[in-house]
């Protein structure tokens, strides 16, 4: 097979497409054909190696855990999924190493099988790819950490991105009064998936519409972290994915006495097969900006890397 890897950390450069066995599965895994794989700030992370996750990529690696596709091998030990079941998950997050390195980088994955779930019918392959880590990150930080209720007053930052974007459609299912923050040639996008306000960034000042917040969800970090301390109402929340940030206003935390709390996606099967219904009867949309082809899964990390126009998710083709 064919596959991405990655032998030493760096920039995208570093990845080099080579030829590897295709894998057998353990007794507790499956063997996936991989259909198309979701790209995500996290594998951004993995390449650089930066430190808070360098010590779980194992390297040579084969990085990629949005994945969707189709059971190509069977471990001894694995019930309730057959060979040419379409299946999607967060795959090897860890695997069987401990390590979170994917493998959706390649044209065939190993990986736990509780990790995956079977796709309803009427998913996309492009859609089932990038619905897993953004889509649970979302339920997780609004409805586990967040405790979202109806009625609530929610900032959403980033809805323009994977995670936000998922987090408005969401939050509006719970019948609370989302405001959101955008960028001018995204107010649009942002209107569509259902929020209530939309501040465009670029001319306004968050805090001067957005007050009294009983939920915060940043996934932006930087100054807009610090900034959103200032419109959560007492006894409100801010819930932040930007783990590595938080301890940069840790001093700020503890002046404006905000309880914040941080979310890190978890593989959850029985969430992501509620979140694929959902998707499935038109409940929620995984938007997709771009699906690039195998060869061009470099550019379409760099893409990712540069901020560009992104509405939703990118993801890679990698069997057609």
């Amino acid at each position: 097979m064919q596959a991405y890897v990655l032998r030493q950390f760096g920039s995208v450069n570093q990845l080099k497409l080579e030829s590897m066995p295709i894998p057998d599965p353990a007794p507790h895994e499956i063997v996936i054909k991989v259909m198309s794989v979701g790209l995500n700030p996290l594998d951004l992370y993995a390449i650089a190696g930066r430190d808070f996750i360098r010590d779980r990529i194992k390297l040579p690696a084969i990085l990629g855990n949005d994945v969707s596709g189709i059971v190509e091998k069977i471990g001894s030990d694995v019930v309730g999924l057959q060979i040419g079941d379409k299946v999607c998950g967060i795959i090897n997050f860890p695997g069987s190493d401990g390590s979170i390195t994917g493998h959706g980088y390649g044209e065939y994955a190993s990986a736990p099988a509780n990790q995956v779930i079977k796709m309803p019918a009427g998913l996309s392959f492009d859609m089932a790819a990038g619905l897993p880590v953004v889509g649970l990150a979302a339920k997780q930080a609004l409805e586990d950490v967040g405790d979202i209720k109806e009625g609530q007053r929610v900032l959403i930052h980033g809805v323009a991105g994977g995670v936000g974007h998922m987090a408005v459609q969401i939050a509006k299912q719970h019948h609370t009064y989302v405001f959101a923050t955008a960028s001018s040639k995204d107010v649009a996008f942002v209107k569509s998936l259902g929020a209530d306000e939309v501040i465009n960034y670029q001319t306004q000042q968050f805090e001067d519409t957005a007050h009294d917040m009983d939920l915060v969800l940043d996934t932006v970090g930087g100054e807009v972290m610090r900034r959103s301390l200032d419109v959560v109402a007492p006894g409100g929340l801010m819930v932040t994915t930007r783990v590595p940030e938080l301890v940069t206003i840790e001093d700020a935390i503890k002046a404006k006495g905000v309880q914040v709390k941080i979310v890190a996606v978890q593989p959850n099967a029985k969430q992501l097969a509620e979140l694929a219904q959902q998707v499935v009867d038109g409940k929620i949309r995984v938007n997709i900006d771009n699906a690039y082809p195998f060869e061009q899964l470099p550019q379409a990390l760099a893409h990712l890397e540069t901020g560009g126009a992104v509405q939703g998710k990118l993801v890679v083709k990698v069997h057609v």
